[in-house]
């Protein structure tokens, strides 16, 4: 195969936000290997899909053939380089440019060493996947060229793994830039080796060689990097690669460290592992307080519990009833959060809130509904396949149900007590409030913020990140800055030193309260009447405060009533740091309500009624959204004082308002 200009065929690196072929699967991964071949023969056999599902397979894997395993020999580099600077998107790479990496956005061109060497990285971890599937179907197939094409990449890697020289500079002795990168690496070797045992092509010396070269040169630093850790997403990977890779090499010592180890092991994980109330509730979401790590942390921890209990060799903990109940809540929490449309709010680093959806982890929730056999995991797998013409993934034909025995279930208004969150819903309207303790290092100054969706579409939501590379922007999106939540004296971070959030779902109500020290008390209570949504504010101190309440809807804006003028004086916002995120700033000041209206989408706007108890100045301007080029008009209300109240009122229509100026509904 050969390109424009004679560029050589190499793979367009994936977008975590989109999904690729069936045969390179999907990034994050799960695990899996021989253990799952007969499983994957009778459902072909069998069922329609599946072999529709294995036809497709066979369809995408010729084309590779025609290339070699694509494995680089060179350093490897940290996947959050791979970000655009200018529009946080994730880049693409393409052949015909050779070097270059593309902002899909505006066709603008990166190429210096970070972006290749982050390329690098994500085009071996491809490969790997594509060995698994390569030797997958050379068992199912009988055709030798795809066992070969696997073979090749293992001789690729042994060859990898002995560069010494790649792991200097790098985390904690990792060749992969660092030891969560190595771990997914060592699990997909494993994995494509199992696979190829018991065959002509994988010789006792090939094993001996992938053993010695790969996972005797590996495992001391994955086993170093695993005492020093708690629980953690990286941890979770290394447990991972620890016991696929051990089942391979038959050193049961990594196999027991992986299942075992105190604090680092697969029970330490599901122990310590999820977010905990005050009054230590567990509702199934990961500690480091983000959508995006929580699945990353559910992939390795779903396929250790799947290769653990489909074993006949390890024996399964005494209690696994409860193991199998955290998973489920593992699986349905982010469930509980998404809207009709399956898009998840992307609380935390990472993720997009128009392009993070359900569907993107199909793999999870196919693997999740046919190991754990659970009927609520059913019908959200429901929800994820309707309207798919067919169950195409290498994940249900390994472990998925053989048919979907169950019907979606329209989303309803949850509590979460240890992630902190209520949702309160009614028909396509879902608003949340977000307050509990902060979680782990990938959470965000957000407590106190609100959202809002309306007829499928975000109106109000959090950004998530882009890569971390992308530091500036980075930290505009994680401050509080960001968020639609209140800044106290214009800084820009939260010091929440006590939270409560109540719910009372049945009135489609949530209240939440924070302390920020010094005798800030912050209360907001959100009331969802649709079309309306009600916030109302109460803020005091001991001393006169600045208080700044940030909304951050999508979508031009226009100011409908600028209130009645009233001489006051606020101190100057700050120009620098995360406050230089917003442009073309216009200010007015009032003693009475304002309103400003913002066109969400094509036939659809959100109406704002904003009054308070006292003279305020406000502040429209224009912020970025996640990607950067999706703005978001924010309007900042500042009121200084010691107990300050205010509401606000909006009304999400398409055409024709009943919020009217003045206003009407509203009591202020």
């Amino acid at each position: 195969m050969t390109y424009m200009y004679g560029a050589p065929a190499r793979p367009n690196v994936l977008s975590p936000h989109s999904r690729g072929t069936v045969l390179e699967d999907v990034w994050p991964p799960i695990f899996w290997g021989g253990e799952c071949l007969e499983e994957i023969k009778r459902k072909i056999n069998e069922l329609n899909w599946a072999a529709e599902c294995y036809r497709l397979l066979l369809r995408e894997a010729r084309p590779v053939l025609e290339d070699e395993p694509s494995l680089p020999i060179e350093r490897i580099g940290w996947r959050h380089s791979f970000y655009s600077p200018v529009s946080g998107e994730h880049l693409i790479f393409d052949p015909w440019r050779g070097r270059d990496f593309v902002d899909p956005s505006n066709q603008q061109t990166w190429n210096d060493e970070e972006y290749r060497r982050a390329w690098a990285l994500l085009v071996h971890e491809r490969t790997y996947r594509l060995m698994r599937s390569m030797a997958l179907l050379y068992r199912l197939e009988g055709d030798r060229r795809f066992g070969d094409w696997a073979v090749a990449g293992l001789q690729k890697a042994i060859e990898m793994f002995a560069h010494s020289e790649l792991r200097e500079g790098n985390n904690s002795e990792a060749l992969y830039f660092q030891p969560l990168y190595d771990a997914q690496v060592l699990a997909l070797i494993a994995n494509t080796c199992s696979l190829l045992q018991g065959t002509p092509i994988y010789t006792d010396a090939l094993h001996e060689s992938v053993v010695k070269g790969v996972f005797e040169e590996a495992m001391p630093y994955q086993i170093r990097f695993l005492e020093k850790r708690g629980a953690h997403n990286m941890t979770c990977y290394v447990d991972a690669g620890l016991l696929f890779g051990g089942r391979i090499a038959r050193r049961d010592d990594w196999v027991d460290t992986a299942l075992y180890h105190p604090t680092g092991g697969f029970l330490a994980m599901m122990k310590n592992g999820l977010a905990r109330s005050e009054t230590g509730e567990i509702d199934g979401f990961w500690r480091e307080g983000t959508q995006f790590y929580h699945f990353y942390s559910v992939c390795p921890l779903l396929s250790v519990y799947a290769f653990w209990k489909m074993s006949e060799e390890l024996s399964m903990p005494e209690e696994p009833a409860d193991l199998e109940y955290r998973l489920i809540r593992m699986l349905m929490a982010p469930a509980e959060m998404c809207d009709e449309h399956l898009r998840l709010p992307v609380f935390g680093d990472l993720g997009a809130p128009r392009r993070t959806k359900l569907t993107l982890y199909r793999h999870v929730y196919e693997m999740g509904a046919g190991v754990l056999d659970d009927r609520q995991l059913h019908s959200v797998l429901a929800a994820i396949n309707a309207g798919q013409p067919t169950r195409s993934s290498l994940a249900a034909l390994a472990f998925g149900p053989d048919s979907i025995d169950a019907e979606p279930k329209a989303p309803e208004s949850v509590l979460l007590p240890a992630t902190g969150v209520a949702f309160v819903r009614e028909g396509t309207f879902h608003a949340y409030l977000k307050a509990g303790p902060s979680l782990g290092g990938h959470d965000h100054c957000d407590k106190l913020s609100f959202g809002l969706s309306a007829h499928g579409q975000p109106i109000i939501a959090d950004l998530g990140t882009a890569g971390y590379s992308v530091q500036e922007y980075r930290a505009y999106c994680r401050g509080a800055f960001g968020h639609s939540t209140v800044l106290i004296n214009d800084r820009p971070t939260q010091k929440v030193t006590e939270a409560k959030l109540d719910a009372h779902l049945g009135r489609r109500q949530v209240e939440a309260t924070i302390s920020e020290g010094d005798g800030v008390v912050l209360k907001r209570r959100i009331v969802l009447q649709a079309p309306l949504l009600h916030v109302e504010d109460v803020y005091t101190a001991d001393t006169p405060h600045l208080f700044t309440c940030l909304v951050h809807p999508y979508g031009p804006a226009t100011v409908l009533c600028p209130g009645e003028p009233v001489d006051i004086t606020t101190h100057e916002l700050p120009r620098t740091g995360v406050f230089g995120f917003l442009a073309h700033a216009r200010k007015g000041v009032s003693n009475t309500p304002i309103c400003l209206e913002w066109q969400s989408g094509e036939e659809l706007w959100l109406r704002g009624w904003f009054g308070a108890d006292a003279p305020f100045e406000y502040i429209l301007g224009q912020t970025p959204g996640h990607p950067q080029y999706d703005f978001r008009n924010t309007l900042l209300i500042r009121i200084q004082g010691v107990n300050v109240k205010l509401r606000m009122v909006f009304e999400v229509h398409t055409g024709t308002a009943t919020l009217l100026i003045p206003p009407s509904r509203v009591v202020f």
